[in-house]
C-alpha cells in the first residue's frame, strides 16, 4: 500500500494515553521536549496528539503517501437522530467548523515533529486554510506532504466517515484506515461485552445487512461501489499505520468476499 487515507475521530485527539502499558513512544514524548511546544492545545490531549503525529511521521518515512480526514466529535456532535432537519443542518455545519479546528491542531503537531502537512477545507476560509480540491491534494501528497482534509464532505447530513470514503476514492488511495478506540469490528460492544466475537473480515454487503454501527451505511455503500478496502484498527496501537500496511497489526477488513 503506497497511498493511504487515515480517518481519525475528533475524540481520538482528546483521549488519555498516559495509563497505557508498553507504549514505547510515551517516554520519548515526555522527555524530548515536545510537549511544551503544543501546550496551547486546550481542546486536545497533548500526548495523544503527539502520538498520532509520530505515527503519521513514521508512515511518511516509509514513503507512504498520506491523506487524513478528521472528525470534530470532541467539540461538537451532529444530531443525527433529530427529527428537526433544520437543526441537523445547523449542527452539522458547526461540526464542519470543529473539524477545521482539529485539523489545525494536527497540522501544528506534525510541524513540531518535523513533518510537512497542509490543511485543505471544503469550505472557503482563506485566512485559515486553503480550499480543498482533488488536484491540489494529489499534488501535495506527491510532494510528500500529509494532506489534512477538513470540513467533512462540505454538505450537512453526511458523516465524516462518508467524507473519508469520498476523499479516498477521488485521491486514488489503496485503502482507508479507520482508527478508532478498539482493535477492529466486533459482533457486540467489547467494552460492555467481554465475550464479544472479533470479526477479522467482513464483506460490504454483510456489514450493511448486520447494521454494524462503527461506520455508516452511506460510507460503506460508496466503498463497495468503488471497491475501496476499509481497515478498522486501534488508534492506540504503536506505529499503527505502518504496521497495518505491513499486515503486522490486528485489524478488521471490510472488503469484497475472499
Amino acid at each position: 500500500m503506497n497511498r493511504i487515507l487515515v480517518k481519525l475521530s475528533g475524540e481520538s485527539l482528546s483521549r488519555d494515553i498516559s495509563t497505557l502499558d508498553n507504549y514505547e513512544e510515551l517516554a520519548y514524548i515526555e522527555q524530548d521536549g515536545l510537549l511544551p511546544q503544543i501546550s496551547g492545545f486546550g481542546i486536545a490531549n497533548k500526548k495523544m496528539v503527539l502520538k498520532l503525529a509520530l505515527d503519521l511521521k513514521c508512515a511518511v518515512e516509509q514513503n507512504i503517501s498520506l491523506a487524513v480526514v478528521i472528525g470534530g466529535g470532541n467539540l461538537c456532535r451532529g444530531t443525527r437522530d433529530s427529527v428537526n432537519h433544520g437543526l441537523r443542518a445547523s449542527t452539522d455545519k458547526i461540526g464542519m467548523l470543529a473539524t477545521v479546528i482539529n485539523g489545525i491542531v494536527l497540522n501544528a503537531a506534525l510541524s513540531v515533529v518535523g513533518v510537512h502537512s497542509i490543511v485543505l477545507s471544503t469550505r472557503s476560509m482563506p485566512a485559515v486554510c486553503e480550499l480543498y480540491s482533488a488536484g491540489r491534494a494529489k499534488t501535495c501528497m506527491e510532494s510528500g506532504q500529509v494532506v489534512i482534509c477538513v470540513g467533512g464532505s462540505g454538505q450537512p447530513f453526511f458523516t465524516t466517515d462518508t467524507a473519508a470514503v469520498i476523499r479516498a476514492c477521488e485521491l486514488g488511495c489503496d485503502a482507508l484506515f479507520k482508527a478508532t478506540n478498539v482493535a477492529g469490528i466486533y459482533e457486540a460492544d467489547p467494552k460492555t461485552d467481554p465475550d464479544a466475537k472479533f470479526i477479522e473480515r467482513i464483506s460490504y454487503d454483510d456489514f450493511l445487512m448486520k447494521k454494524i454501527r462503527i461506520m455508516d451505511a452511506t460510507a460503506i455503500s460508496i466503498a463497495r461501489d468503488e471497491q475501496l478496502p476499509i481497515y478498522v484498527m486501534s488508534t492506540y496501537a504503536n506505529n499503527a499505520i505502518v504496521r497495518a500496511c505491513h499486515g503486522d497489526l490486528i485489524k478488521s477488513a471490510i472488503s469484497v468476499p475472499v
